[in-house]
């Protein structure tokens, strides 16, 4: 085991693409567990960056392949042994990676690394347990953050850990410039707060921006209650008083789609019936697809063309 061990190392090396990459696909399927204790050998003895990147690869796949936790923990382990930014942005990448862990705390440092690709990870794996003191540390740095691209980040893996405590603090970026951030905003909160912040949701049907207004018809499609029937047909009459641009999702996740489908859930109602109504005469604005999908599923459509 330890000669193939040294001949894969080897070959994943090698400057010649199809022999590298036959290696690295041959590694994805490593499981015999007898060749872990040579790899921590190995690992403690190699100074070589190249080298120690290969290495931890081959452990990840050790520990996804036999879901061996022990080995997941390890890796996460070894960050303090380390260095190299590259090095560690590698090794974070690879956690990040992981199936389970048993815990997430001696991540957190990492989070403040000076180094953006060594943070990032960091931030994206904490998602991997959910840990109050990961939360807290996520939070904190959320406060502090102007960057979009790292709110959105932490924001995405608040998404899988936040509890109730994220709340307050999500809810103060919904007044953040960047609509890719409120957007984000809303489908987190949506996560962690469910109902109880449709208030929230329908508020945010009035952004200016479309992809949040996106995000705040899927959250009340999921969420939503009688109270959000008004403002989901006045956004339903407004979509379909004009002609839109190329789609650019599935039919079934358009805007209109999930808006109808929450309808759908009140068709007795004489709000939705005049929504209905509106979207049926001015069904030339709709796609296609979108024609189609309603005439497949909301039997108001399917009874107004048998007619």
């Amino acid at each position: 085991m330890e000669e193939y061990i040294d001949d894969l190392l080897r070959r994943m090396a090698d400057e010649e693409t199809e022999i590298w990459h036959r290696a690295y696909d041959e590694a994805k399927e490593l499981t015999d567990l007898l060749a872990f204790p040579y790899l921590q050998q190995k690992i403690i003895k190699t100074k070589k960056v190249s080298m120690k990147k290969n290495i931890y690869y081959l452990m990840t796949k050790f520990a996804i392949n036999t879901k061996e936790i022990c080995i997941a923990d390890y890796l996460i382990d070894r960050l303090e042994c380390e260095e190299s930014p590259i090095l560690l942005s590698e090794m974070l990448s690879n956690i990040y990676t992981l199936p389970e862990v048993s815990n997430t705390n001696k991540i957190i440092p990492y989070i403040y690394h000076k180094n953006d690709e060594v943070r990032s990870w960091a931030i994206s794996s904490l998602k991997l347990y959910k840990s109050l003191e990961a939360e807290s540390a996520l939070l904190k740095l959320l406060a502090a953050e102007e960057n979009k691209d790292e709110i959105t980040n932490i924001c995405y893996t608040l998404l899988e850990i936040g509890t109730n405590q994220s709340i307050l603090p999500l809810t103060k970026l919904l007044y953040r410039d960047s609509a890719y951030v409120r957007s984000t905003v809303i489908e987190v909160l949506a996560k962690i707060g469910g109902a109880d912040l449709q208030i929230v949701y329908i508020e945010a049907l009035k952004d200016r921006n479309i992809m949040v207004k996106y995000e705040a018809v899927r959250a009340l499609y999921a969420y939503g209650d009688e109270r959000a029937i008004k403002p989901i047909c006045e956004r339903v009459n407004k979509i379909v008083s004009r002609r839109r641009k190329n789609e650019v999702v599935p039919t079934d996740e358009s805007e209109i789609v999930i808006a109808l489908r929450f309808l759908h859930k009140f068709a007795d109602h004489e709000e939705v019936l005049k929504t209905f109504d509106k979207v049926y005469k001015k069904r030339g604005n709709l796609f296609m697809s979108e024609r189609k999908w309603l005439r497949d599923h909301i039997s108001y459509f399917q009874e107004k063309e048998r007619m």
